[in-house]
């Protein structure tokens, strides 16, 4: 009733036009899952709500992160996620000295005065705020916001000097 001549030259067009389609629609697929920013910010969670110095590593499968004071938005081949920390806020530490104190340096050896080390948090915290109206980034234009590399690991410090506390996270 329906049946197709298959030695029709149309037919063969209609089949080459369907697979290449499918191809295209199959190629567009991301490669590896999204990073799991969710997971960070619980990390970073459990050591800013500590009442004592701690610190934490966790691993990503993401190639570049973006800190901001109550949030983080990680990217990689599996697309960008994003999550907001319960709390906050903290301290991006991409670039020494507080880089310095994030991998492990006393701050009391980085810095003269712990108030030179919370004017060091609070300039850094200030300098990423392309995100901070929205909590997390989601809002943000992925072109504002200060993308660093990362290893695979997101390093979480909290660092106690006198008065002063300070989570950094980088």
């Amino acid at each position: 009733m329906f049946e197709l001549p298959i030695d029709a030259w149309y037919v063969w067009i209609g089949v080459a036009a369907a697979s290449v389609v499918v191809f295209g629609l199959a190629s567009t697929f991301p490669t590896a899952p999204p990073p799991d920013a969710g997971g960070v910010a619980e990390t970073v969670d459990e050591v800013a709500a500590g009442s004592a110095p701690a610190s934490a590593t966790h691993a990503v499968e993401a190639d570049r992160i973006a800190v901001h004071p109550n949030g983080l938005r990680l990217g990689g081949d599996g697309g960008e996620t994003t999550a907001a920390f319960a709390f906050g806020p903290v301290t991006p530490a991409t670039e020494d000295p507080l880089k310095s104190v994030l991998e492990g340096a006393p701050a009391s050896d980085v810095f003269e005065r712990p108030e030179a080390f919370q004017q060091a948090a609070i300039e850094a915290g200030a300098g990423s705020d392309a995100a901070v109206g929205s909590g997390s980034g989601a809002d943000a234009d992925a072109d504002e916001l200060d993308w660093h590399a990362t290893d695979g690991t997101v390093r979480v410090r909290q660092v106690h000097w006198g008065s002063v506390r300070v989570t950094l996270v980088g």
